[in-house]
């Protein structure tokens, strides 16, 4: 019987793909135009950003490259969830980064959790990490209100397991209570609740303040600083998983890198705290800026900020699919000097309508100038 190679074996990454796309057309029109485009929501950082970053931050002096002990890493990981506030009812491991952490909760639920729920937005990789593990998984969407609380109107469909992304992703918006404590009342039930908090503040973390069994997390603390060089996750869960998270982190991912630990090490250092502190006033200060330009044009709202590096603004009027026309995208380009990432792209209902994330480490006089050139750009379009 002859044997299968890479090319039999069907492989879909189609979430992806629409997000490189973005990437691709960019690309391409730069090539044919000559002209540098500035992403508003691409997830890199203003040079003044990284500056600031740099004049703050005191690495400590840590060297693991040639000398590892499993044992140094679960007593790190007590120490990292200790400060968090992880509950004493819960387990916790440090891995690499986030997408480590959601390979690993798709792989337990793929044996434990025969149906499960992703609301949207989320990250791309969720989705398709709980498809490779053949599990059984539907879409639910936040949406909302006037006073921009992101709540789900929906009642929960029958299953074992929710992802939610806290904040939601590619926001800085707030889940409204109601919505929170239904997550609670599934826990309560025996429904598995994974919360995605990479990119929120470890200081907001749910794990702070929850009461019930049943939930898993992501912390990524460098992540919400928009700090990706050096970083680490700490994934936590039902310490009735322990076992099976010990023995399947050490199966998938080995040991973890230096810069992994060295970034764990940092965050116990009082440098963390102050830098994070920084942080918070230069995002205030951000979004004073951003919320002075938005104000500029009738019709435009953003989300109100509660944690992250990014917000999202709306443009209600035009469909949500506005920019899916590959055409329309290069207009855009050529007219503002400008790309987005539209919500489509990171799973926003579609009842939002047209909308983009904005990356607030990205700040600077000239990324505010774009922001109102394609600001009013949009606001002239027609549906």
């Amino acid at each position: 019987m002859p044997q299968k190679v890479l090319a039999d074996v069907p492989i879909s990454f189609s979430p992806l793909v629409r997000l490189e796309g973005v990437d691709d057309l960019i690309r391409e029109f730069e090539l044919e135009s000559g002209q540098k485009i500035c992403n508003l929501s691409g997830w890199l950082f203003s040079d003044e950003y990284f500056q600031n970053v740099l004049k703050y931050t005191r690495w400590p002096q840590t060297d693991y490259s040639y000398s590892y002990n499993y044992g140094w890493e679960h007593a790190l990981a007590n120490k990292v969830a200790k400060k968090i506030g992880v509950p004493s009812n819960m387990g916790s491991v440090i891995v690499h980064n986030t997408s480590q952490g959601i390979t690993l909760f798709a792989s337990l639920f793929a044996k434990i959790a025969k149906r499960q729920i992703v609301i949207g937005p989320y990250y791309w990789s969720v989705f398709e990490n709980i498809s490779a593990f053949k599990g059984d998984v539907t879409r639910q969407y936040l949406k909302h209100d006037s006073a921009f609380n992101y709540q789900l109107n929906d009642t929960f469909q029958a299953c074992d397991a929710v992802w939610i992304t806290r904040p939601p992703f590619s926001t800085g918006g707030i889940i409204a209570s109601n919505t929170e404590k239904k997550l609670q009342q599934q826990s309560a039930n025996g429904t598995y609740i994974v919360y995605d908090e990479a990119l929120s503040s470890p200081r907001k973390s749910i794990l702070k303040t929850i009461k019930t069994e049943n939930i898993f997390s992501l912390i990524s603390p460098h992540k919400c600083l928009n700090i990706n060089g050096k970083k680490f996750s700490l994934i936590s869960f039902p310490k009735r998983f322990e076992h099976y998270f010990e023995e399947y982190s050490d199966s998938f991912l080995g040991s973890l890198p230096d810069s992994t630990i060295t970034a764990a090490h940092h965050f116990l250092s009082t440098n963390y705290d102050e830098l994070l502190s920084k942080w918070d006033q230069w995002i205030v200060d951000g979004n004073r800026e951003v919320e002075a330009v938005v104000g500029r044009f009738h019709g435009v709202k953003i989300d109100k900020w509660g944690d992250s590096i990014y917000r999202t603004v709306f443009i209600s009027h035009l469909p949500s699919d506005f920019l899916d026309c590959p055409k329309k995208f290069k207009e855009m380009l050529a007219r503002t000097g400008c790309a987005v990432i539209p919500g489509t792209r990171n799973n926003m209902a579609n009842e939002l309508g047209f909308c983009f994330r904005i990356n607030m480490t990205q700040l600077n006089a000239e990324y505010l100038s774009f922001l109102g050139q394609t600001l009013g750009f949009l606001i002239d379009q027609k549906a």
